[in-house]
């Protein structure tokens, strides 16, 4: 069986403006970037993020979605440093401090990726992705019901994240919550997730979230 390297919880890229206090052109100015990766075009988004941070240098979300994007292509290291140039401008960034614990989680540091999530939610009790990390945490220490309790929380809080029913499709699989794990699946396909081919494999047992 192959370890799934794959966290099903991934950074946000977009939904992040929601709660942004920039001007009215800065934040269209985001949302124009945000729709280039939406797009497919990394690249292109990737360069005027970087672009829009060298005009912006003190918007903490400008950082906060750069760190994203970075994460996102397997740069750890420089993802890192966006988020922490994103947390010294704002450090009450629940965001950052969140997309900080998912790098703490890649690099195997769940101790370090719990105490970010657990910051996040409380400056924010109602960020669903926070509780949705969390979740994944508890699968990969075989803390199932804990995860399922995250994870349920967590759509409570937000039902049209993909990523956000997805991963609570693998707390009920993981539960034995067959039913529940097949109608999550698919309503976190109707809702654009890109990994049910992953789900699948999980659930034929090709792949595991466990360490």
């Amino acid at each position: 069986m192959t370890v799934l390297k794959t966290v099903f919880v991934t950074v946000v890229i977009g939904s992040l403006l929601l709660a942004a206090g920039c001007s009215c052109q800065s934040k269209a100015r985001l949302e124009k970037i945000t729709g280039l990766y939406h797009a497919g075009k990394h690249d292109a988004a990737l360069e005027a993020i970087k672009k829009y941070t060298a005009d912006y240098p003190d918007d903490d979300m400008g950082w906060t979605l750069q760190g994203n994007m970075l994460d996102e292509i397997g740069q750890l290291d420089r993802a890192r440093e966006a988020h922490e140039k994103a947390l010294s401008i704002n450090a009450d960034s629940f965001q950052s401090l969140t997309s900080m614990g998912v790098i703490f989680r890649k690099e195997g540091d769940y101790d370090q990726a719990k105490l970010y999530y657990e910051k996040a939610i409380r400056l924010n009790p109602h960020y669903a992705q926070a509780y949705s990390s969390l979740s994944v945490i508890e699968l990969k220490r075989n803390n199932d019901a804990k995860a399922l309790e995250y994870a349920r929380k967590a759509f409570e809080l937000d039902k049209t994240d993909p990523v956000v029913v997805a991963n609570l499709a693998v707390a009920c699989h993981y539960n034995g919550l067959k039913d529940e794990r097949d109608t999550y699946t698919g309503l976190a396909e109707s809702l654009g997730y890109h990994g049910i081919v992953t789900l699948q494999q999980l659930y034929r047992g090709e792949l595991t979230i466990r360490d």
